[in-house]
């Protein structure tokens, strides 16, 4: 692979190569600059910040040393500037993070580099740094919130394996089905967990998240205690574009939904948003659990299934049960066999987009299985805490000849 000379590629490399020493630096420097910021990390400093060096490499990798920042890395930067408000530091903080990310890039790849090649990278550092900090401040000027404060109202173990936590926010949140919020709560700081809200987006306030056990912190979380939510992100994307679905979904094609685990969640909330349309595609649904004692909230989809023509479901078990499940007045057997089959099998996916949520751990296998049944990858959307991997290392740009 040839690559202009022009390009940041060879700092990007050395920043993934040493994004651990990086991190560190930059914490240093970080907390003796800003006091205040060692409290919005959790103590343990081993799992913070671990986007940081991949998201730094993948901007100077997709940079020219001596242009301006492309739109995809201005667009992909600015996002992080609005999501990141939700640490509440003011938006002139991103004038003496630029330095110090610029000082720490410096002494991590200095003593392999030209000192010209430092100085470009530390130049796009600071385009980075400014352009967060005008989104961040463009943000705060249109009045949006930074975060939201929601109450627990309630909290409930539906199955062995799953918690459904119910929270009412003050002010509406805003964001569209398959999103995940980013969620700290009061016991946990610095920390923050992703939900997909099981509802679509309301006037009232109200969250339902589906929460995977075990899970220490939500369990010892208890109704009046308040969670902070972030700014939503991510959300149902293409499988090889990234691109955002379009949650309206188009009616003239049929949809295959599949929901893995709590992937019910944002599954859910898109049916939900369906059940409000003028009309709606044919959706079969596949709601998969590893055990039948995993299975939660079958009842809402199964009654949903007799009252709306559109709307099929069916179970999907991993082990194979002996007797039919009495769900909402239907006695449904699962289907028992691996979900990959399940999902590829002939006629399952022919002709329809292809929704998936759940873990990224058991999305992959899924999405895998389709690509070698030779499904179309640009109709296949998936979300998952992880959300696409924005930062991979990629053919960096060529330089224009």
């Amino acid at each position: 692979m040839s690559e202009s000379s022009n390009t940041l590629a060879d700092v990007g490399a050395l920043v993934r190569e040493r994004g651990d020493a990086l991190r560190d630096l930059v914490h240093q420097q970080l907390f003796e600059a800003l006091p205040p910021a060692r409290g919005i990390f959790p103590e343990d400093l081993s799992g913070a910040h671990m986007q940081l060096p991949l998201a730094t490499a993948w901007a100077l990798e997709h940079s020219l040393s001596d242009e301006s920042l492309s739109e995809d890395v201005s667009a992909r930067v600015r996002a992080l500037g609005a999501e990141h408000r939700r640490h509440g530091f003011p938006s002139d903080t991103y004038d003496s993070f630029g330095e110090i990310l610029g000082n720490s890039v410096a002494q991590v790849v200095g003593a392999d580099l030209a000192a010209e090649r430092v100085e470009a990278a530390r130049g796009v550092i600071t385009q980075i740094c400014q352009a967060m900090k005008e989104s961040a401040s463009e943000a705060d000027l249109a009045g949006i919130a930074p975060a939201h404060a929601a109450e627990v109202a309630s909290i409930e173990q539906t199955s062995q394996s799953v918690a459904v936590v119910h929270l009412e926010s003050p002010t509406p949140i805003d964001y569209t089905p398959g999103q995940f919020l980013p969620v700290m709560l009061p016991s946990q700081r610095g920390s923050w967990l992703k939900f997909a809200p099981a509802f679509p987006s309301n006037q009232f306030g109200q969250l339902e998240f589906h929460v995977s056990l075990p899970n220490d912190a939500v369990s010892a979380a208890q109704p009046g205690e308040y969670w902070t939510i972030g700014e939503a992100m991510n959300g149902f994307a293409g499988l090889r574009s990234g691109n955002a679905l379009d949650s309206t979904l188009d009616a003239r094609r049929d949809v295959l939904m599949v929901a893995l685990g709590t992937g019910l969640a944002p599954i859910k909330a898109l049916i939900f948003q369906l059940l409000e349309a003028d009309t709606q595609p044919n959706v079969s649904l596949i709601i998969s659990a590893q055990h039948p004692d995993d299975f939660y909230d079958l009842a809402t989809f199964i009654r949903l299934a007799q009252t709306h023509q559109w709307l099929s479901v069916t179970l999907h078990v991993e082990q194979a049960v002996s007797e039919a499940l009495d769900v909402a007045d239907e006695n449904v057997i699962p289907v028992a066999l691996p979900i990959t089959s399940l999902v590829s099998g002939v006629g399952m996916w022919w002709g329809r987009t292809v929704i998936i949520g759940g873990d990224k751990d058991d999305v992959d296998p899924v999405c895998a299985a389709l690509l070698s049944a030779e499904a179309d990858p640009a109709r296949i959307f998936v979300a998952t805490p992880e959300g696409p991997d924005h930062w991979s290392e990629q053919q960096p740009i060529q330089e224009p000849s």
